[in-house]
């Protein structure tokens, strides 16, 4: 083994940990004098150029592979004595530091990625936004059009997450007051059934809800639809797709479908919401 020497150019007798004893150069075999000598971050150098006394960081749990341990190993005092050339350890180490600088390039690219990009890898939100028969009533809401459609677009491989944002006996204002949480940032498409509760309210005293004008009813209509696409959200109408349904999908009281009603309304809106989606299934 080559003779190491300390900063003040005295043998070492050796490798050493922590603190090493050097050896005057008088000396025949026992020291006459002790120098004590700190490590320096690096270790001391022997004559032939070789880091001395630089321990290799110990692995810790979790990453006892980590290129950082790697380096320390690469460069311990007994793998350069083993090498002629500092060189060497550094040929050593690079493998691990190109995997360790591939996995810091592919990390920081996913940070320039485009939101569409990324949001393509999650479920479509969709919003169902109504009154009593986008709740489901009298059929219950895992039978209305919102579950059904759902389940109808998922058969055909589209991702898609529907929530059913109905209320019974809501109107169009009522329904322009609470968008902001019935159709939070986020949503694509929001199928928009206002009904017709404030209409019937002009007529039937004993309804809760404010009579409005069929003026004032458009206007909050015109208002829900202008705040969506303003926010870039995709609006579909499923009131037009009740008006052709036969009587027989109707419940007793005429004014609710029934659960088969709710499933041909659905189905009628799988194509219209594909096209706003503009994608294919995944």
């Amino acid at each position: 083994m080559p003779s190491r020497i300390n900063r003040s150019g005295e043998h070492l007798s050796g490798g050493f940990q922590g603190r090493a004893r050097a050896r005057s150069p008088a000396s025949s075999g026992r020291c006459s004098t002790e120098h004590m000598v700190d490590r320096e971050p690096f270790g001391n150098l022997s004559k032939a150029g070789h880091l001395v006394g630089f321990e290799p960081m110990k692995p810790q749990k979790g990453i006892a592979n980590a290129p950082w341990t790697w380096l320390g190993r690469a460069f311990s005092s007994e793998s350069m004595d083993q090498s002629s050339e500092p060189s060497d350890a550094l040929a050593r180490a690079a493998p691990h530091f190109r995997r360790l600088f591939a996995r810091i390039v592919a990390v920081s690219l996913i940070g320039w990625l485009p939101a569409a990009t990324l949001a393509q890898a999650a479920p479509v939100q969709i919003v169902a936004l109504g009154a009593s028969n986008t709740a489901g009533f009298g059929v219950g809401r895992d039978q209305a059009y919102p579950a059904q459609l759902q389940a109808m677009l998922r058969a055909r491989g589209h991702d898609v997450q529907m929530a059913n944002a109905g209320i019974s006996g809501d109107t169009s204002a009522g329904m322009l007051g609470r968008l902001a949480s019935a159709a939070p940032e986020g949503t694509r498409i929001v199928i928009l059934d206002p009904g017709n509760n404030d209409i019937k309210a002009c007529t039937e005293p004993w309804r809760p809800q404010r009579c409005a004008t069929p003026g004032e009813r458009a206007a909050a209509i015109n208002a829900i639809s202008r705040r969506l696409r303003a926010r870039g959200v995709k609006v579909l109408m499923a009131n037009i797709e009740f008006r052709s349904l036969p009587i027989t999908h109707w419940l007793a009281d005429g004014r609710h479908l029934t659960g088969e009603g709710h499933r041909i309304i659905a189905a009628r809106l799988v194509p219209k919401v594909i096209a706003a989606m503009g994608s294919e299934p995944r």
